[in-house]
């Protein structure tokens, strides 16, 4: 039996042989990465390479489907012989290092400032994202070369070049062709890709299957600022992309005159001074600003690196960047705005624990570190909130530190001043009672202030909001009473439809009809033996529906539920009959109605009055605090966004 230790052994050098590193089938896929097998990724360094070879055309001629050729060509500077050699076989070639930075242009074409994009070399290897073999055709000096350039299946080289003929040719360029068999895109969208990428310079014009694209082929619109600085006219337009681009080289603010442009694109200003905004950021990367400035063709620099210094052209260009400026102040705040609302409803259940005021320092917490660090991560952003609403949401003695470290010497002294006269337990009963109040007011608030068809949801608020009306309601004395308000429902069920009567069996106390809700409470009435002897006040409290104006019809209405509660002795003689009918706005005229020979007193009432009441009855603590907080304690932004977020299944 052979030894397959032994066998292995016997294919490997001897001591003093020199050997060969190998490639495997998968090196170039780890080496250039997306270059090779993301399709977009590889037509936008194929164009690039054209735009560092000094091109103002390129020409694609691409399939619409299936295995067909394509070609890509472009009237660059080309190659020599020489050059190729030197390139194509060197994996690491450091094109700045060789070539410099700046774009080296043919003779024939018009000399412009252009910054090359190229850096690592490996862009020429993009063409294997498509095929697996092409031929490599350029030209300059009157001569051609074409090469075949190959995938190998391993061994010593990932890829192979082969010479494969030579001859005259005038002018200067570089042409690729092969047979398209993976990756396929549809012309329409290798135009929008390459739209996205492209269009900061007017002289670099790119053509696929005959057709030239402009910025319309990015498929979102784009808008126009027209703009008047002394005697120069300008026109700013705004181009978007769908999604970030790879290199952030190709966006920034691009100043054309006459269809040419003025210097290098950069989200830097022209006068060197403080930038438009960071080139990292995903606006910067997704949109091009271009200033048509016509008017200043007489101002350019002979080399058209930029434009005259003078005192009128300077302001003209000032006021121009500031309005730039602001355009991308703006658009970046809709971006942060987006941004921090996916972040609120990523934490929606760690929110939501908390109360008004910590919302909105949490919000305020996000604006800032996104105002500090525009470039700041979506996934460490929302990590921040997580960990802050954990912190606010503790009860440590950690978490209080913190807070009483964040008091202004006022509130410290204040706080030793309350903790001399009360009890934390004192103060703790007090606030929580307070709060109870300030919830049940800003919730009236918040429903009573649109035309709302649920103000029957409202009603169960009042179990201990009974206060709102007067201190004779206050206390836990008045009880909501379900026999009473089934007298109401019986009543209703001989005078009107009773299909229009809804009974939810979770609060059979509530009398629901298709324009209002209706609610019967009670207070008990003791006799000399202090016992129970039925009832010293009952009140009704009807909430109109949508909007509604009560009017004198709704009050003779009210009047009587009260005498059905009579007629049925439902109530005694000597008890007291209130009847409370809150609508949005009271008809002219419409005001209190009473009948005494029945201790029946009817009150109409807006919401807008009971809500004054309400504030009035809690000291007017709640906009004393707002006041207190600069006006809002809670951002509306935090709000909508976290009430709006889906509530995972196992919160529910």
């Amino acid at each position: 039996m052979n030894d397959p230790i032994a066998t292995s052994w016997a294919h490997k050098p001897s001591l003093g042989q020199l050997t060969l590193p190998t490639y495997s089938e998968r090196f170039l896929e780890s080496y250039a990465g997306k270059i090779v097998t993301s399709p977009l990724v590889a037509l936008v360094e194929l164009v690039a390479n054209s735009w560092d070879a000094g091109a103002v055309l390129v020409d694609l001629t691409w399939p619409d489907e299936g295995q067909s050729t394509f070609r890509l060509s472009d009237n660059g500077v080309g190659m020599k012989h020489d050059d190729v050699w030197g390139r194509w076989l060197n994996l690491s070639y450091n094109r700045q290092k060789a070539q410099g930075e700046n774009v080296v242009f043919p003779p024939t074409t018009e000399r412009t400032h252009r910054k090359a994009f190229g850096r690592n070399g490996k862009g020429r290897l993009a063409l294997f994202a498509y095929c697996d073999q092409y031929v490599l055709t350029t030209w300059r000096d009157g001569l051609f070369n074409s090469y075949r350039v190959a995938l190998t299946s391993g061994g010593t080289v990932p890829y192979s070049v082969d010479h494969i003929e030579t001859g005259d040719r005038d002018g200067s360029g570089t042409m690729f062709e092969g047979t398209l068999v993976r990756n396929h895109l549809s012309p329409t969208m290798m135009a929008r890709e390459l739209a996205m990428r492209f269009i900061i310079d007017p002289k670099f014009m790119i053509q696929v299957n005959g057709r030239k694209i402009d910025a319309g082929d990015q498929g979102i619109p784009t808008t126009a600022h027209p703009f008047t600085s002394g005697p120069f006219d300008f026109e700013i337009k705004l181009y978007a992309g769908s999604k970030s681009g790879r290199l952030s080289g190709y966006h920034g603010v691009a100043w054309w005159v006459n269809s040419r442009l003025v210097g290098t694109p950069s989200w830097n200003r022209l006068a060197k001074g403080r930038p438009y905004l960071d080139a990292r950021t995903t606006f910067a990367k997704r949109h091009t600003i271009i200033v048509e400035a016509d008017g200043l063709a007489n101002h350019v620099l002979d080399d058209w690196s930029g434009f005259d210094e003078d005192e009128v052209t300077t302001k003209a260009i000032d006021d121009v960047e500031g309005y730039v400026a602001a355009i991308c102040q703006s658009l970046v705040a809709d971006l942060h705005r987006e941004q921090k609302t996916d972040v609120l409803r990523a934490n929606a259940v760690e929110m939501r624990a908390l109360p008004p005021g910590s919302r909105h320092a949490v919000g305020e917490l996000i604006s800032e570190m996104q105002r500090r660090v525009p470039t700041i991560d979506e996934d460490v952003l929302s990590a921040t909130v997580a960990a802050a609403s954990n912190i606010l949401n503790a009860r440590s003695g950690h978490a209080l530190l913190r807070q009483l470290a964040d008091l202004s010497l006022d509130d410290l002294d204040g706080l030793h001043r309350l903790l001399a006269n009360w009890t934390v337990q004192e103060i703790r009963i007090i606030v929580d009672e307070l709060q109870r109040r300030l919830d049940l007011v800003k919730k009236l608030e918040e429903v009573t202030s649109r035309s709302s068809d649920e103000l029957h949801e409202v009603q169960p608020l009042f179990d201990t909001g009974l206060w709102i009306f007067g201190p004779e309601y206050d206390g836990i004395s008045f009880m909501s009473n379900r026999a009473l308000a089934t007298v109401i429902k019986k009543y209703f069920a001989k005078q009107i439809d009773v299909s229009l009567i809804e009974d939810p069996a979770s609060r059979p106390d509530i009398v629901v009809t298709s324009d209002m809700s209706l609610r019967v409470f009670a207070r008990d009435h003791y006799d000399d033996t202090f016992n129970v002897s039925g009832f010293e006040t009952v009140l009704l409290l009807e909430l109109k529906r949508g909007g509604h104006t009560v009017n004198d019809n709704n009050v003779f209405q009210a009047m009587k539920y009260a005498a059905e509660l009579r007629r049925t002795n439902a109530v005694q003689a000597d008890t007291k009959i209130v009847c409370m009918i809150l609508g949005s706005k009271i008809a002219w005229g419409v005001g209190e109605m009473r009948k005494p020979e029945q201790n029946i007193r009817c009150l109409p009432r807006d919401f807008q009055t009971v809500l004054r009441q309400a504030h009035a009855r809690t000291f007017n603590i709640l906009r004393q605090i707002e006041d207190a907080n600069g006006g809002a304690i809670y951002d509306s932004e935090v709000e909508a966004a976290i009430m709006q977020a889906p509530i995972p299944f196992e919160e529910i």
